[in-house]
Parts: structure tokens; C-alpha cells; sequence
């Protein structure tokens, strides 16, 4: 059961609805949103085939890359291509806020990495726990039951031996965070 939590609410997988979200609730354009959600999922393919190549070639121990030394590898090239998503979607005069997303997934994943020399922090945790802090702030009511998602990935982390509590409560605690400091810096920018 922790695996098939992990894996449904894993950062890739959540990547498509955030991205969804981002520009749905900037632009209220169903077609858009779906647009550059199809197009993420180029972005997060790349990703994705470049982590399965490293589990094959032995540099990565699993999909998770759950050995902190391992994502010295990983880091910079998640960064490179998030980068280059937000580069294309602003020359493609996409959604701002999912430039601003971008480059506050950049900045998240520097800290992140900074933070693991001390404590292996769960970013899955942060991804579940920075997905529900964005959709309670924008839609409250029923979507205060998502909060649960936040304990639940913490638990299968847990149970999987990928992390210790402390390290789910730093991973969520971080993804809180960023939450409320992207949502402050588009309101601030708008």
C-alpha cells in the first residue's frame, strides 16, 4: 500500500496537476491549461528518462533517488530543464505564473539541497504538502479534506524506510513554506 502511495503522489506524478492548477487559476482557460500541462509532461518525461538511465547505468539506486549523495547528480539537471521549460513557456508567451512557478521550483530544490547536507528533508512530502497548501489557499471548503494527503505520503515515506519522521516533517513543513511564499510573490507581482 506505501508503495502505490508513493508512486500516486510521487513530485512527477504530481507535476501535471500543479502545472494544471497553476494555469488554471491564472487564467480560467480549461484549453491552456491542458496545453502546457501536455507540454510539462515533455518537460518531466526528460526527467524521468534520464533518472530510469541512471537506475539502469547504477548511478541511482532507485527511481526515488533516496540517497541524498546521488542527487548532487540529479539536482543540477532537474534545474536545467525546469529552466528551460520556463524559458520556452515565456518565449512562447505562456502563463506568468507558470514562469514564476518555474524559477520558485528552482529556488526550492537549491534550498532543498542545501538543507539535505544536514537532514535528508522528504521532497515527496514537500510536493504533496506544497500541492495541498495551493489548492486549500485557492479553493478552501471540501479541499480541506486534501490535507490528509500530507500524513498519508509522510507515512508511506516512513514505512518504505525512505525517511524518518523528522524527515517528513521537515520535507512538509518546507513545502508549506514555499507554498505561501510563491503565492505571495504573484500577488505581490500582480
Amino acid at each position: 500500500m506505501a508503495n502505490i502511495v508513493a508512486y500516486l503522489l510521487h513530485p512527477v506524478t504530481l507535476t501535471l496537476p500543479a502545472v494544471f492548477l497553476i494555469v488554471y487559476i491564472s487564467t480560467l482557460d480549461l484549453n491552456l491549461s491542458l496545453y502546457w500541462t501536455f507540454l510539462s509532461l515533455v518537460f518531466t518525461g526528460i526527467i524521468s528518462v534520464f533518472v530510469l538511465f541512471g537506475v539502469k547505468k547504477k548511478f541511482f539506486n532507485n527511481i526515488d533517488v533516496s540517497n541524498r549523495k546521488q542527487r548532487v547528480i540529479l539536482y543540477p539537471v532537474v534545474i536545467a530543464v525546469v529552466l528551460l521549460f520556463a524559458l520556452f513557456v515565456y518565449l512562447q508567451n505562456g502563463p506568468r505564473s507558470l514562469v514564476y512557478a518555474s524559477c520558485m521550483f528552482v529556488v526550492a530544490l537549491i534550498v532543498f539541497d542545501l538543507v539535505n547536507t544536514r537532514i535528508k528533508a522528504s521532497i515527496h512530502v514537500a510536493a504533496v504538502a506544497s500541492l495541498v497548501t495551493g489548492v486549500i489557499y485557492h479553493y478552501g471548503g471540501s479541499a480541506y479534506l486534501m490535507v490528509l494527503l500530507i500524513p498519508l505520503m509522510a507515512w508511506a515515506r516512513i514505512v518504505e524506510k525512505r525517511h524518518t519522521l523528522k524527515e517528513t516533517i521537515v520535507g512538509g513543513a518546507m513545502g508549506v513554506i514555499f507554498s505561501f511564499i510563491a503565492i505571495y510573490i504573484v500577488q505581490f507581482i500582480r
